[in-house]
């Protein structure tokens, strides 16, 4: 989401939010699209497997 919106985080330095920008709008809209296109189980056995490998650091 930052590098969807040019490095812009979600807290301005004044401690303002800033997810409602049209940037990050856009991107949560194409997420959605694609959960929508593959389905969200599909969208969620992606989302597991890149968790384990994460986690599993003793098959580097």
């Amino acid at each position: 989401m930052i590098n969807a919106d040019n490095g812009r985080g979600f807290v301005d330095q004044e401690g303002n939010v800033t997810i409602n920008t049209p940037r990050k709008i856009e991107a949560l809209e194409w997420i959605n699209n694609w959960t929508d296109r593959l389905g969200s189980s599909t969208v969620n056995a992606y989302k597991a497997e890149f968790g384990e490998q994460h986690g599993n650091l003793s098959s580097i």
